[in-house]
C-alpha cells in the first residue's frame, strides 16, 4: 500500500518534499478501525516526523480523505484523478482541488 502511494508522486518531485507516508496493513486486526476518515494514520505520520498538524497538508483523491485531514487538523489538497470527484471533493471541503499531482511538484519545488 505504502509503495503505491508513493509509486504515484514518483518522478514529480513530490516525492523528495514528502517526509513520512503511512498506510494500514489489510492483514491487521485494527485494519478496519484505522480506515480513513479515522485520522489516525495522518496523526502517526505526523508524530513519526515531529511536526504538528497545521504544518502538514495532506493530499487525497476521496471524501473520506477530506474528511480525515479535517478530523487530523490538516489541510487537504483534493486530487480529482477522474471526472466527477472535483465536486464530490469540494463538497467534502478540500482546500483546493487539482487534477494532476505535477501540479502539486511543481508548487513544492
Amino acid at each position: 500500500m505504502r509503495r503505491a502511494a508513493c509509486g504515484r508522486c514518483s518522478g514529480t518531485g513530490a516525492d523528495r518534499s514528502s517526509s513520512a507516508a503511512a498506510a494500514a496493513d489489510s492483514g491487521s486486526v485494527s485494519y478496519t478501525s484505522s480506515m480513513k476518515p479515522n485520522p489516525r494514520l495522518l496523526l502517526e505520520a505526523i508524530g513519526t516526523v515531529g511536526a504538528r498538524p497545521g504544518e502538514c497538508v495532506f493530499i487525497g483523491d476521496a471524501s473520506r480523505d477530506v474528511e480525515a485531514g479535517d478530523a487530523a487538523g490538516v489541510p487537504t489538497i483534493g486530487y480529482a484523478n477522474k471526472p466527477g470527484k472535483d465536486a464530490k471533493l469540494a463538497a467534502a471541503g478540500a482546500v483546493v482541488i487539482v487534477d494532476s499531482m505535477q501540479l502539486i511538484a511543481d508548487a513544492l519545488t
